[in-house]
């Protein structure tokens, strides 16, 4: 989980110098200052020569990543001139944009040469935390426009000013600074961490992100399994239990991970529906719409739903995507005959009303 920016900015205004080529001085503060087992990655980087040519990585106890990091010294060009950034940049265990930490004497500088201040520096965080920033589909020459009154004077690009467009999505008077940090933290580096992540993933590498309960590590375990389905038989009901998280962005992209394609036998349904005993009526509701985008729903799931709707565990707002499970084949099932008919009783007239309306139209089939 990412750090509190007050965690990631101010304190590392005060650190030791750090040499900017491949023999680094680490820091003892910030994000060196936690505890874990600490890996080199050699990382030769021709695009970058001049930042770290190596990638850190802290491992907790487990063996699960803490953070990824390198250190980074190059230019930030500006209209007419250029000048050096010199910090660290850090990534989580699966490869998300982190935080910077930055050296001493070594402060982020605007274009008239004032230093960041606080705000500055949440903005900064703000900006690389967002990987479908407008910045990423910029160059540098996009980033500003010609004043007209300079176009009158014969003024070249030097005193050009940044493109109004972009003013409240960056720091203002950095957005060049902002611009080649956020191609950093999303570049060629992260492409590495990505591989390194890769070669290593395993069952146990993902069981440990579902234990370790951090929603970043676990969302990116379910990703990772839909786009390796090899996966799926292991983990489905992890997946398919976290639906009950508190956390509603995890319930959701537990739940959006069952598509019809992970929902391919009876066990992978009857287990999905086992969790829905277990959750709200929206989530309900949801499941059982997760049922009827199958082309065909098992009669022990069917025979289930009408069971949870005739004992009033199912609000009367799913009868509808229910009865859309059952066809007549469901019918020839004589448990199934005998509560629909139990319904066509009901004493509430819309559920009298649509049980009638579908034992008739599956029944002349």
């Amino acid at each position: 989980m990412k750090p509190n920016i007050l965690f990631l900015i101010l304190p590392f205004l005060f650190l030791t110098p750090i040499q900017t080529q491949v023999y680094t001085k680490k820091p003892d503060k910030g994000f060196w200052d936690m505890e874990g087992n600490l890996l080199t990655h050699p990382f030769p980087d021709k695009i970058d020569s001049l930042s770290g040519q190596e990638i850190y990585e802290l491992q907790d106890e487990r063996g699960i990543t803490v953070w990824f990091g390198r250190e980074i010294f190059k230019d930030v060009c500006m209209t007419g001139e250029c000048k050096m950034i010199e910090l660290w940049l850090f990534w989580d265990g699966v490869g998300n944009y982190l935080g910077i930490q930055l050296t001493d004497n070594n402060p982020l500088t605007k274009s008239d040469n004032t230093e960041f201040d606080f705000a500055d520096y949440k903005k900064l965080d703000n900006v690389l935390s967002n990987p479908s920033s407008i910045l990423r589909n910029l160059e540098p020459a996009d980033l500003t426009i010609e004043e007209e009154s300079n176009k009158l004077k014969g003024v070249d690009g030097i005193t050009s000013a940044t493109d109004p467009g972009l003013e409240h999505i960056t720091v203002k008077g950095a957005i060049y600074t902002c611009h080649t940090l956020w191609h950093t933290v999303y570049g060629h580096t992260r492409d590495k961490i990505i591989s390194l992540l890769d070669k290593r993933v395993n069952q146990e590498y993902l069981r440990l992100l579902f234990e370790n309960e951090n929603p970043v590590y676990q969302k990116w375990a379910i990703n990772y399994i839909n786009n390796n389905p090899e996966y799926h038989k292991e983990f489905y009901e992890i997946i398919a239990n976290m639906i009950q998280s508190d956390n509603p962005r995890i319930s959701q992209h537990a739940l959006d991970y069952f598509q019809p394609g992970q929902l391919t036998d009876t066990a992978e349904q009857s287990f999905l529906l086992s969790v829905l005993r277990e959750v709200d009526q929206h989530r309900k509701q949801e499941i059982i719409w997760r049922f009827v985008a199958l082309e065909n729903t098992d009669s022990e799931v069917v025979l289930k739903l009408l069971e949870l709707f005739a004992e009033q565990n199912i609000g009367i707002g799913a009868l509808n995507p229910i009865f859309q499970l059952i066809h007549p084949e469901h019918y020839t099932d004589k448990r199934i005959e005998s509560i629909l008919n139990r319904l066509a009783s009901n004493e509430n007239a819309f559920v009298r009303s649509q049980t009638e309306k579908l034992i008739k139209e599956i029944t002349m089939q």
